[in-house]
């Protein structure tokens, strides 16, 4: 037993627009040499992290109280540049660690907004 993809394949009329969908399964390992443009994507999916590749364009830290908020400008392998905001809550030893960005406060959200705009000019 494979790894099995469900692909969508729109029929387009002479002008352009989609007037079919037809749906099928394909095998991953099996079907692959039908549809080449799976297999990278695939193994870009379950590929390893490599931090060398990741090159930081940007970045800027908002220090609160006892939390941080970084704004930086990732690009991967050359690829697109990607906005990235993180926050590290700083925890009773003094110590940071991250922790998922969830909400702002109006005051965090009133300082990362120009950050942002910042970085957007460099993207």
């Amino acid at each position: 037993m494979g790894i099995w993809l469900i692909l969508k394949k729109y029929l387009h009329a002479n002008d352009g627009s989609p007037n079919e969908v037809r749906t099928f399964q394909c095998d991953l390992f099996r079907d692959s040499f039908k549809y080449p443009p799976i297999v990278p994507y695939y193994k870009m999916a379950f590929g390893k992290f490599d931090k060398s590749l990741d090159k930081e364009i940007f970045s800027e830290t908002i220090i609160f109280e006892t939390t941080r908020i970084t704004v930086g400008v990732f690009s991967y392998n050359d690829g697109e540049k990607k906005l990235q905001i993180s926050r590290e809550n700083m925890n009773q030893d003094g110590e940071w660690s991250f922790a998922k960005l969830g909400r702002m406060f109006k005051d965090e959200a009133e300082k990362v907004l120009p950050v942002m705009q910042k970085a957007l000019k460099s993207m």
